[in-house]
């Protein structure tokens, strides 16, 4: 665990050193994006199925969250247990603040979400990173897939 924070401790901070004319969107942080934001729509319809296909399936796949740490099979676990209950909900996602860094076969993102629960009008921000690998498919094209998320909730104003 301490590996994964001084990793992304050190990303970061190579992030916000990136003169801003290099952090100019590409195509593919139009891919990354498109990653979060569908797997984040699979997330809030419920569609199991579908989430994973946004995963890379890794041993050290992991998700922090409100100081929790999931890695490997203990994630895929806490996956299935989260999705066998979870019911589809009406929410409206948005992002701000996207700062992403991809370099080869990897990319470090950072974002703030705001969620708004359309039924019950619930708002959660947070501060997120994301973690991705380009996987090689068997036509010989990569594509993006989330290895870890690292969820920080902001205090309610």
């Amino acid at each position: 665990m301490k590996t994964l924070f001084i990793a992304l401790t050190l990303s970061a901070t190579a992030l916000m050193a990136t003169p801003k004319a290099a952090l100019a969107q590409s195509s593919e942080d139009t891919a990354i994006k498109a990653v979060i934001d569908d797997e984040t729509k699979a997330s809030h319809a419920a569609d199991y199925k579908t989430y994973l296909t946004y995963w890379a399936k890794v041993p050290y796949a992991s998700f922090l969250y409100e100081g929790k740490q999931y890695v490997g099979d203990v994630l895929w676990k806490a996956m299935d247990g989260v999705f066998a209950n979870r019911k589809p909900t009406q929410t409206n996602t948005t992002r701000t603040g996207w700062n992403i860094r991809a370099v080869g076969s990897t990319a470090f993102v950072t974002f703030e979400q705001r969620d708004e629960n359309l039924d019950t009008k619930a708002v959660r921000e947070t501060a997120e990173t994301r973690y991705l690998e380009k996987i090689d498919r068997s036509d010989g094209s990569g594509a993006w897939k989330i290895v870890n998320v690292t969820v920080v909730l902001k205090p309610a104003k």
